[in-house]
Formats: structure tokens, sequence, C-alpha cells
């Protein structure tokens, strides 16, 4: 394995060599996630996106030049959201009621309730 220089320049081809190799290793991890969702999901049409963000803040040692810069990194999967179908409840004391078998009627009478009402 090639020796690694004591300084590099920022670039993406670098990252693996930053915190440990953490950034690079975060990216890989949240492009994987993304896959796994795409895969779980492939009906929602939203996309799915891997997002590096790179925050750099100027660091002046007399107020007039530029002396070093701090710079953190934050990695990020931005996915659609996940959301149940519609339900329709009703307000039954202090909480919502709803049909196991009729989610947008809670009203209907499920097939065990009917069978007890005919009786």
């Amino acid at each position: 394995m090639p020796e690694v220089p004591p300084r590099l320049p920022l670039t993406l081809g670098n990252l693996r060599h930053l915190d440990l190799g953490r950034v690079d290793s975060a990216l890989s991890q949240e492009i994987e996630r993304a896959v796994e969702d795409l895969k779980d999901r492939p009906a929602v049409d939203g996309a799915r996106k891997v997002v590096l963000t790179i925050e750099m803040k100027p660091i002046s040692e007399d107020g007039g030049s530029l002396d070093r810069v701090s710079v953190r990194m934050h990695v990020a999967l931005k996915c659609p959201k996940r959301s149940t179908i519609e339900y329709s409840m009703r307000p039954q004391g202090k909480a919502l009621v709803f049909s196991t078998d009729s989610p947008d009627n809670v009203e209907q009478l499920s097939l065990r309730e009917a069978q007890k009402g005919g009786e």
C-alpha cells in the first residue's frame, strides 16, 4: 500500500483519508441504505438523495487574512416520507378509533360484528 502524504488537498478522492475513513464509510453506508429503500419501496417515485454537506468557516488570527479553515462534514440520506393509507377515524372518549377491516369507513361492521348482530 502506498504511503499517504502528511498533507492532502480536500477532494472527493481524498475523503477516505479523513477521520480514519469515516466520511467515506458514511457515504457508502448511506448509498447502501438508499438502494435498500429503493428495493423496499419501488412504487414510491420520489428520489432518494445521499447528501454530503461540507461546512467551511474561516479562521483569521488578526481579522484581516485567512489563516486556516475549520471544516466539518455531514452525510445524510433523504428519502420520501413513509406514509400509511388514509384512515377514517371517530373520536371516542379521549381516543380515536378505527376499523381494522375497513380503513375508509370506521362505521362499517366487521364480518364478526355483522354475524353477532344477526344472531
